[in-house]
């Protein structure tokens, strides 16, 4: 069975996907290839700039809050992940711990950073306001990426502009037919019911507002806003070292 044949696991820190869906077809195969190529330079890029702002140097420890250990493949970070898709283990200097990210089990400040990609999108919006809550409590630096709601393209959907009517992404027709997604996955309608309750994206002020302390930084692609990026930079390398203290506190009382 080809690795395109089995959907990848999204980073979701608080809900599951609707793992019965599989792509379809070698045109199905194809049409995943070419979008996981193209996002793969799209997070390269973003990466680069997270190093630039987050150097390893100064920042040699954090949380990924819906992260994966692939993401972090061959990183010389200390990286810590909270996912439920994710079990408990250890791969070089990644580990994953169980958690919730609407309700973190690590004390105040207890990282020197929090990083969080393409995850708050994926809850309801009162979650999403508990999500930035607990990523702004547990970490002293933070690092919250998501996509644009008016970028014309929805990489959920693999389709232009749907997204900016989410009302008709509920109509079994529309998402099943008219999606790249639905051609892929050939959903049923509980499926697509699913999705639509799993994907909610924002323009800039709902994000802004759930990081009223962070920079908002905007990724572009040709002049467009593809993403946002929530950044809060640590004022202080005592409060690294600080943090680092409350967390060797807490995991030594557990």
């Amino acid at each position: 069975m080809s690795k395109f044949n089995k959907r990848p696991k999204y980073k979701n820190p608080v809900i599951r996907e609707h793992d019965n869906l599989r792509a379809h077809g070698f045109l199905a195969e194809v049409v995943l290839r070419i979008c996981y190529k193209v996002g793969g330079i799209f997070r390269g890029k973003r990466l680069e700039r997270f190093q630039q702002l987050f150097p390893i140097s100064e920042y040699p420890e954090l949380l990924d809050v819906g992260g994966t250990f692939s993401f972090w493949a061959g990183t010389s970070r200390k990286v810590t992940i909270v996912n439920p898709l994710a079990p408990p283990s250890q791969e070089g200097n990644v580990t994953s711990v169980p958690g919730d990210g609407r309700d973190l089990p690590f004390p105040d400040k207890a990282f020197g950073l929090v990083f969080s990609n393409s995850a708050i999108e994926h809850m309801s919006h009162e979650d999403m306001r508990r999500f930035a809550a607990e990523l702004s409590r547990v970490g002293v630096g933070l690092y919250c990426q998501t996509p644009n709601l008016w970028f014309p393209y929805d990489t959920h959907y693999i389709a232009f502009f749907f997204h900016w009517w989410p009302g008709m992404l509920r109509n079994y027709f529309v998402a099943r037919y008219l999606t790249g997604w639905g051609w892929v996955y050939r959903p049923d309608r509980k499926a697509v019911e699913d999705w639509a309750n799993a994907v909610q994206l924002m323009g800039e002020r709902e994000f802004r507002s759930l990081f009223p302390d962070c920079v908002i930084e905007r990724e572009k692609f040709l002049g467009m806003t593809k993403s946002f990026v929530a950044i809060r930079h640590v004022p202080d390398r005592n409060e690294i070292l600080s943090s680092k203290a409350r967390k060797q506190m807490h995991l030594a009382s557990r």
